[in-house]
């Protein structure tokens, strides 16, 4: 099966949150904005899939995915039928955009969704506002339990600031009491964030431990809670390959298609000179085999220091976007957190 991350509205979003990496990436392009997918360039995905295999995971993604519209997703889903894909499903969103048609298809395709929440209202509305400096919460909570109502599967996704690290407590049992079993938690990267929004060490080694114990403890209880960073380091712990990106110590081709087409290798190099072609013109072999996608992979640089850390093999020094001289940004918050609980 391969893997395609599309950006069907490239970065335009109906938000405007203090801490985007994308909004930040696209202004340091050439074009910020490469428009709205055509309906060729999506057959054109779908195409070259069909060449290369018969099962596909389409990622959508943004910028917010849900300015494209329902109709473009309904077409994109009837396009992989005939052209025979088994496919598979995800889109994350902000939220704000999910109504009764988005719902209809959502359950039609059993889609994953991956919504953003900043945990309870005043957290949330401290970075995540609507374009006229309004917090968002409300409506993005209100559409979320629209979804569970229809029994769409979700995960939440909440970006950690210090606000979130003070208020993880809170967060976790807000969470829990609303049945928001499936969470995903996401280190802000400091050097493109606010001031504001920017972690240190410190605070997140606390977040790390006190979330942990929190799920440590549901989870002796039958809880069925799922933190994806915790889940996966119990896979690796078992011999397991981790899913998640970043965690495994290389990178890997992601086959980012923005909206005009253009092909990157991961969401956080979608940058002028990181283009691995287009969708357009040219195969999935091409892509994935040009000299810039050689050049990323390679690209993987740890510090000796790390090689002789005792924690290497469980830490992998995680993904190069939040590495500086080839070692972690976080790596003192994870020894202490691997510290406390490895023992």
């Amino acid at each position: 099966m391969i893997s395609f991350l599309i950006k069907p509205a490239s970065s335009m979003c109906n938000m405007r949150c203090s801490y985007c990496f994308y909004c930040d990436e696209a202004q340091n392009r050439k074009n910020a904005s490469l428009g709205f997918m055509k309906k060729e360039t999506a057959e054109n995905i779908i195409k070259k899939v069909a060449q290369f295999s018969r099962e596909a995971m389409f990622v959508f993604q943004g910028g917010e995915p849900l300015l494209a519209g329902v109709d473009f997703f309904e077409d994109f889903a009837e396009t992989a039928d005939a052209y025979g894909i088994k496919a598979h499903y995800s889109i994350q969103t902000n939220g704000m955009l999910i109504d009764e048609d988005y719902l209809r298809f959502f359950k039609k395709r059993n889609v994953l969704l991956g919504i953003s929440l900043d945990g309870v209202e005043k957290v949330h509305n401290t970075h995540r506002k609507a374009p006229d400096g309004n917090g968002t919460f409300k409506k993005v909570f209100e559409n979320i339990k629209a979804v569970q109502k229809e029994g769409i599967e979700f995960n939440i996704l909440t970006v950690v600031t210090p606000e979130v690290c003070r208020k993880i407590d809170e967060i976790y049992g807000f969470y829990m009491s609303n049945r928001f079993y499936y969470q995903q938690y996401i280190p802000c990267i400091d050097e493109i964030n606010s001031e504001q929004s920017v972690l240190n060490n410190e605070e997140y080694a606390d977040f790390l431990k006190r979330l942990f114990t929190l799920y440590f403890n549901d989870r002796q209880r039958g809880v069925p809670v799922s933190i994806r960073y915790f889940d996966n380091l119990l896979m690796k712990l078992n011999g397991l390959p981790a899913e998640q990106c970043g965690m495994n110590g290389s990178c890997s081709i992601q086959l980012v298609v923005e909206g005009d087409g253009t092909v990157y290798p991961c969401d956080f190099y979608c940058i002028d000179g990181k283009e691995l072609g287009n969708i357009n013109t040219h195969s999935v072999n091409e892509l994935l085999n040009c000299k810039n996608a050689r050049a990323f992979l390679e690209d993987n640089h740890f510090a000796d220091e790390c090689k002789e850390c005792k924690f290497f093999r469980i830490c992998a020094v995680g993904c190069k976007r939040y590495r500086a001289e080839g070692v972690n940004k976080f790596c003192q918050a994870y020894k202490e957190f691997f510290e406390f609980s490895l023992g």
